[in-house]
């Protein structure tokens, strides 16, 4: 079967079980007696072996199925994980998501961890017989010609105590066989028929590549005692000369009749598989509507009264109908589509409106189709941060275990939807301020305690939405952020001038943090000091056209708020024109609008300034800014666009506004990529080409620079 067409939806769909994972463990790690978080990380261990074994990921299977048996022990409820027990299940599950990365072929320091980790699993297993332990040391002693790993070993255990036969297969080809990868193809399809291959000689891999003669070894595990079948079948592929199967069998179990045992094995296995299969079918089914009308899914599974299968699959299959996976490429087709529609319904409203009543009517029905069905189409787009957020926990959880603090992580509002784009580059921003303030803001136990707080220190992660945006919240009760201290970094290591510094506020301080290489850190760890962390924070944020702000109190907290509009792909924004040329400035950035008497406008250093509400506002003619020329001062009152981003105020001098209007975004393509000052284009409804003004970029790129562009008159 060619897997390919699903690997995409393997990993998504991986990926959504890993989250859940490390979510049952960390509420584990809380309340080791909650049976209900063991029993779903059970499940989805479960789920995902299936899953990887449809796929035909062995190593992934098998790390999948070495964690669930040491699940089992636990999931009875006769023992509970305790620390280390958890300790090892996190390492299981990080061992698991590393095999995901590449699940066709695992690497041998991959596979020895593994091993190493089984071998870590087995001293903590309960249950252990002495029988089970002297077949266990048989198959390690024995010479069959195989060398067996740990892992290798536990997976024959297992096939035995199921009643499935181990065996060790030698097939030999022909001399001068042609295309022998052909013919190991289809004889390891015949293995796959029959049962599992644990491992062969040489390596599958290199049988493939046909680095081997005539002859290759398996460690087969036959799930019946059809050996004269498998034979049978393998004999009938071309260029295949002879086969050998030889039993792996323990010193105890030769002493035994082996009709009897094979007779014996066999019926338990039929008897078992049957078992098995039907509570597995019956617990799969029962179980979404079992906890849908608020019953135990054990109790259901184990009752004497099933429920119908047919019923229940009906109500899985509504719950199924719900939710429908699509490609993202689809719903970036279909945004697309409907930007234009936007275009076109500003075009048809500016050339069909004032004809006759029936056609402005029209208009009108047309607009609110078009406008529900952008609120549509952008809603698909929507996904909840919540699958952000839920990374979190364990990065905290490892980073309390690997520094010796004790941090708790309280999260809310993970429900907040936000585009799936902006949704896709907000980890490693917050992963930047978590790790802030988890090294920088909370403090050591001991140094909480000294100042009379709880050892115990608190980062807060907070989503909500607010007007047209989204706000997110970092905050930590830990040191806070000292301004003279932060003043005192940013002189040492040249970001600004000592008498720079004496102009600035303490609010003005605390944002050098995000000065590119600033770091108040003495030691570099692998949290953090190197001076990269915030600066990359708010040029993330500002290339999703959102802003940052950090509030802080000495001793008491720290605060991040970052702002982020809804959606990237269509913005409002304000028309304005300037040196004849039209631009869209987002209404994001921008704080109000207002026109300005010429009398009004005052010099610093000969750089015009504007005194609005007892600040003072640097202001530049937008078009020079830009670059793409000059414009005069325009007679009477100006024009002038007060705009905030990377933590600076400034005012855009315009010779006249136009109006606000929806706009799609396009990229300006590879050649133009990079333009300073220009966060893409849009195409009007007359079919004009109009640049969106890139604020932030902007205004950060340094004060010399936008200083030399001032006004022309």
């Amino acid at each position: 079967m060619d897997t390919s067409q699903y690997a995409e939806l393997f990993q998504a769909e991986a990926a959504e079980y890993m989250q859940v994972l490390n979510q049952c463990l960390l509420s584990l790690e809380k309340n080791p007696r909650d049976r209900e978080e063991l029993q779903e990380a059970f499940r989805v261990v479960h789920s995902l072996k299936g899953m990887a074994g449809t796929m035909g990921y062995q190593h992934v299977t098998n790390i999948a199925h070495g964690l669930e048996n040491f699940m089992e022990d636990f999931k009875s409820g006769e023992r509970e994980p305790g620390p280390e027990i958890l300790d090892l299940l996190f390492e299981a599950v990080d061992l698991l998501q590393l095999s995901l990365e590449n699940p066709e072929e695992s690497k041998p320091e991959e596979r020895e961890q593994w091993d190493n980790l089984l071998e870590k699993m087995k001293k903590y297993q309960e249950g252990e017989s002495t029988e089970e332990s002297s077949v266990e040391d048989d198959i390690s002693e024995q010479d069959h010609g195989l060398e067996l790993g740990v892992m290798d070993q536990e997976i024959i255990r297992q096939a035995r105590e199921k009643g499935h036969s181990p065996c060790q297969v030698t097939v030999c080809l022909r001399p001068g066989t042609m295309m022998k990868a052909v013919r190991v193809y289809m004889i390891f399809k015949v293995f796959e028929e029959f049962g599992e291959v644990v491992l062969s000689e040489p390596a599958q891999q290199d049988l493939e590549e046909e680095k081997f003669e005539h002859s290759f070894r398996v460690l087969f595990v036959l799930q019946d005692d059809n050996y004269d079948l498998v034979k049978e079948k393998i004999l009938q592929i071309s260029d295949v000369e002879n086969i050998e199967i030889i039993t792996w069998k323990s010193e105890a179990e030769s002493t035994r009749s082996e009709e009897a045992v094979k007779n014996k094995d066999k019926k338990e296995m039929v008897s078992k598989n049957v078992e098995e299969t039907e509570l597995s079918a019956q617990s799969e089914v029962k179980e979404p509507a079992a906890r849908a009308a608020g019953e135990d899914p054990e109790k259901t599974a184990k009752g004497s009264d099933p429920v119908p299968v047919a019923a229940e699959q009906s109500q899985v299959a509504k719950a199924i109908d719900k939710m429908v996976r699509v490609e993202t490429q689809k719903l970036d087709d279909l945004v697309n589509l409907v930007g234009e529609m936007v275009v076109a319904r500003t075009r048809i409203t500016e050339i069909g409106r004032g004809f006759n009543e029936d056609l402005d009517s029209t208009i009108d029905q047309l607009k609110r189709s078009i406008t529900d069905l952008q609120d549509t189409a952008m809603g698909l787009r929507m996904v909840p941060i919540k699958q952000v957020f839920d990374r979190f926990p364990r990065m905290v959880r490892d980073l309390c275990r690997g520094k010796g603090k004790q941090v708790q992580l309280y999260i809310s509002g993970e429900e907040t939807e936000l585009d799936r784009s902006i949704i896709n580059k907000l980890s490693d921003p917050l992963v930047h301020l978590l790790r802030n303030s988890f090294d920088h803001g909370i403090e050591s136990p001991e140094d909480r305690k000294k100042k009379g707080k709880s050892p115990e220190g608190s980062i807060y992660l907070q989503a909500c939405h607010e007007g047209n945006q989204v706000v997110i919240t970092v905050e930590d009760d830990g040191a806070g952020i000292d301004p003279e201290r932060i003043g005192r970094a940013a002189v040492k290591k040249g970001v600004i001038s000592k008498a720079e510094l004496d102009q600035l506020s303490d609010e003005d301080k605390i944002s050098l943090i995000f000065f590119n290489g600033f770091s108040t850190s003495a030691e570099v760890t692998d949290v953090s000091g190197r001076g990269v962390g915030m600066d990359a924070v708010r040029n993330s944020i500002e290339a999703l056209h959102g802003n940052v702000e950090v509030f802080s109190e000495i001793g008491v907290k720290t605060r991040f708020v970052m702002r982020l509009p809804l959606t990237l792909a269509i913005i409002k924004t304000l028309l304005v024109k300037s040196a004849g040329q039209l631009y869209a400035i987002p209404v994001e950035v921008i704080k109000e609008n207002v026109y300005l008497g010429r009398e009004e406008i005052k010099s610093i250093r000969t750089n015009p300034v504007v005194n609005l509400r007892g600040e003072v506002i640097a202001l530049y003619t937008l078009s020079s800014l830009l670059g793409f020329g000059f414009s005069e001062m325009p007679e009477g009152d100006c024009p002038l666009v007060i705009v905030e981003a990377a933590n600076r105020k400034a005012g855009f001098v315009v010779d006249d506004f136009v109006g606000q209007q929806e706009i799609m975004i396009k990229s300006l393509g590879s050649y133009l990529k990079g333009l300073k000052g220009i966060a893409g284009a849009t195409v009007l409804g007359d079919g004009s080409v109009t640049l969106i003004v890139d604020v932030a970029g902007l205004l950060s790129e340094g004060r010399d620079k936008i200083e030399q562009n001032s006004f022309s008159g």
